[in-house]
């Protein structure tokens, strides 16, 4: 007798994000001794324990993510515009009040296709080697031209 698509083999089975009796066990004994726990890992760390001195130092500052960037960009009212939002980008990342990952991800807001390797305007000049009919005017392009 085969499964019905998309129909669990055990209806009846255990719910999903239900846990075990096990892990709500060590998660109750974790609890009533938190803070024992939380000082002897402090106190280890305190004596040099690199591993304790770790897990606290995540715990306490983990890592950064995204930080907020500030970058005066013009108004994009329209297409023309992103030529001077990126200017404004590329430029900051010269002064150095951009990495190259911020100004990218920059870039990515400002003109979506940037990244992604777009190059479907006529008349972009070919990167040096390629010779793509999508990427050269000058050898024709994908509607059959030449």
């Amino acid at each position: 007798m085969p499964f019905e698509k998309g129909q669990s083999g055990n209806p009846a089975g255990r719910p999903r994000g239900s846990r075990s009796r096990a892990t709500m066990a060590l998660q109750d004994m974790l609890e009533r001794d938190a803070e024992s726990i939380a000082r002897a890992a402090i106190n280890l760390a305190k004596h040099g324990n690199i591993a304790a001195l770790r897990i606290c130092m995540d715990r306490l500052l983990p890592p950064r993510r995204h930080e907020p960037v500030t970058l005066d960009l013009p108004a994009l009212d329209k297409v023309a515009d992103t030529v001077a939002a990126t200017s404004a980008i590329v430029a900051a990342v010269a002064a150095g009040d951009l990495t190259a990952a911020e100004a990218a991800d920059l870039a990515k807001v400002v003109d979506p296709r940037a990244g992604a390797g777009d190059r479907r305007l006529r008349g972009t000049p070919c990167p040096a080697g390629t010779k793509s009919r999508a990427l050269n005017p000058a050898l024709g392009g994908p509607d059959g031209s030449q």
